[in-house]
């Protein structure tokens, strides 16, 4: 008492005038501090990245044997499945595919700043060993994340790592087997570029082909090569193939190793398997690209380098199965809406299986908003904050709202809070409070609160007796530069998947017509406005929607996105302009 007593007695004297003063320039100061350290962190990871980016881009092409025309265009017009088939007839040969493939590359790949590095004269080289498999002569692009001998991958911190590889990852040497060329990196979106180097949608160049994985979609999309392979985390390979227009697949967690992968959440994987399942997958012209991608990595030498894959083969009696499929679908999950013509696209599809004789469920979407909170939480959890600059069109914003919560200032958290509410900005202000680390025994509980959402979720699955599930993979059309980070919502409808290790696939329909380029919401958030604007000019744009199943029964989705092919036959029918 009598100390309390003194320190009433010490501030009375205080003119109250000073003490406000006081805090004042004390939270000033405190502020200018902050701002400061921010900014000069910021600077030296610009200069580190400027500095350490070797050049990897070829000085030309001129030495690459190159077909005419005609020979070209039916080369282009090939899948990478019939590559392989044309090249064994004796209509085509290794050389001139790749030739090809150079030259699209080299020009069209380059114009919309898809390629991170060219490794052409490997890939040339490599045609006197080409192994004979099912990819036989079939050239393709590797995300830059991936390691590949003699390339540059990108490193942890997010730049391209001075010394190349010593050797193939697990998934290039598994196609190395089966006769295919990496050729080309494609470029990963958040790797350390400044937005005068971002790459663009090969449909419409003032929009994103996506995050990360954008730029491995954009060279299949602009046909600068017949097949890629990427990654997914938050739904990457996914939201990029759609926006792209192209065919994508994410199988089950551990039916594909990580090992050889230079992301930062591969090389931390012992941490994060618990939480979030990161993934690789092909990106294709078809279904049947994928299919054969998937064939070539099922395969003993895959578990026997990676003892954590499950030595699961290929299923072709699943995949081949004439078996009626029951199937879930929504095309809203009441976390973020979808225009119009996402919704049409999903009734539309599900009419046609329908018409085929298959069963047909509604699924309610409650569980969703739990599934968002889940991973938002997971991926903050051990301060794994980067992962979700894979959402933000390389828009570091997550990570400069994460320096609200390091700077400790009281309040803090509350005037972040009212901030996004008068900003418009109210679904995501209700998530912001779980973007926070947590203790060991909050990890331990977050674990369990994951394993017991999968829970509920199969037996949901279970309850309704589904085979698939059919439901959008991105609400919109591909966003305009920049506008992506606005809409973090549109990423639940590829997270969830990734949270219950579900395979899921793309497969685009169509292009959206004139009246439809609009969405109507009735909601006042500033995502809504972003999205009106994002779907404004967006006549001619492709949509696509997002198959699937359950954990290891990839085939079953695969045979799925097939049937959705065959609805739709999207590649016969669009082509981005050259």
């Amino acid at each position: 008492m009598e100390v309390r007593k003194s320190f009433e007695e010490f501030f009375e004297k205080i003119p109250k005038k000073k003490i406000v003063k006081g805090i004042i320039l004390a939270s000033g100061a405190f502020v200018v501090y902050k701002i400061g350290k921010y900014s000069l962190n910021k600077l030296k990871l610009w200069s580190k990245k400027k500095g350490k980016r070797p050049r990897v881009l070829s000085e030309s092409i001129d030495e690459v044997k190159v077909p005419e025309n005609s020979k070209k265009e039916y080369i282009l017009s090939l899948k990478a499945w019939e590559i392989t088939q044309e090249i064994k007839t004796g209509k085509i040969t290794p050389e001139e595919v790749l030739g090809t493939y150079i030259e699209k590359a080299y020009k069209r790949g380059r114009k919309f700043k898809l390629t991170s590095e060219e490794p052409f004269d490997d890939a040339r080289e490599r045609l006197k060993t080409l192994c004979d498999g099912p990819l036989y002569g079939v050239p393709i692009s590797v995300k830059d994340r991936i390691s590949q001998e003699f390339c540059h991958s990108i490193c942890v911190d997010g730049v391209l790592s001075e010394m190349p590889d010593s050797e193939d990852s697990i998934l290039i040497s598994q196609l190395r087997k089966a006769g295919a060329i990496p050729f080309i990196r494609g470029k990963a979106l958040n790797s350390a570029l400044s937005g005068s180097n971002k790459p663009l949608n090969p449909w419409d160049e003032s929009r994103t082909p996506g995050g990360s994985s954008g730029g491995d979609a954009g060279l299949i999309c602009s046909q600068s090569s017949p097949l890629s392979i990427a990654s997914d985390v938050v739904g990457s390979l996914r939201v990029s193939a759609a926006l792209c227009g192209v065919y994508g697949f994410k199988p089950t967690y551990r039916r594909v190793t990580c090992s050889g992968s230079n992301t930062a959440y591969s090389v931390q994987a012992s941490f994060i398997d618990p939480l979030v399942k990161p993934t690789y997958g092909p990106i294709g012209k078809c279904v049947d690209d994928l299919v054969t991608v998937m064939k070539a990595w099922w395969q003993p030498e895959m578990w026997q380098k990676d003892f954590t894959i499950a030595p699961l083969k290929f299923n072709d009696t699943e995949y081949l199965n004439e078996k009626k499929l029951r199937i879930g679908y929504f095309d809203n999950n009441g976390i973020c809406e979808c225009s119009r013509v996402t919704k049409r696209i999903i009734k539309a599809t599900v009419k046609k299986f329908k018409d085929d004789g298959h069963e047909i469920v509604i699924m309610q979407t409650e569980i969703m908003d739990k599934a968002m909170e889940l991973f938002i939480r997971a991926v903050y959890s051990l301060e794994y904050r980067y992962m979700m600059e894979e959402m933000h069109d390389d828009d570091h914003i997550w990570e400069e709202l994460w320096e609200y919560y390091e700077d400790h200032l009281p309040f803090g958290k509350k005037i972040l809070e009212i901030l996004e509410k008068l900003m418009g900005t109210e679904t995501l202000t209700k998530y912001l409070p779980f973007a926070k680390p947590v203790s060991s025994k909050e990890f331990r509980d977050l674990v369990r609160e994951i394993n017991e959402f999968i829970t509920t979720f199969n037996s949901y699955w279970n309850k309704l007796r589904l085979d698939i599930a059919i439901c959008p993979i991105w609400p919109l059309v591909a966003p305009l530069h920049k506008t992506a980070s606005k809409i973090p919502q549109a990423f639940s409808y590829s997270l969830l998947w990734n949270l219950l290790d579900y395979p899921a696939g793309v497969v685009p329909i169509r292009c959206v017509k004139k009246g439809e380029n609009i969405f109507y919401c009735l909601s006042k958030e500033a995502y809504a406005q972003t999205a009106k604007e994002i779907m404004k000019d967006s006549i001619g744009l492709p949509v696509c929607i997002q198959v699937v199943g359950r954990t290891y029964e990839d085939e079953k989705v695969l045979r799925a996105m097939k049937l959705v092919q065959g609805y739709w036959q999207f590649y016969q029918l669009a082509r981005v302009k050259e």
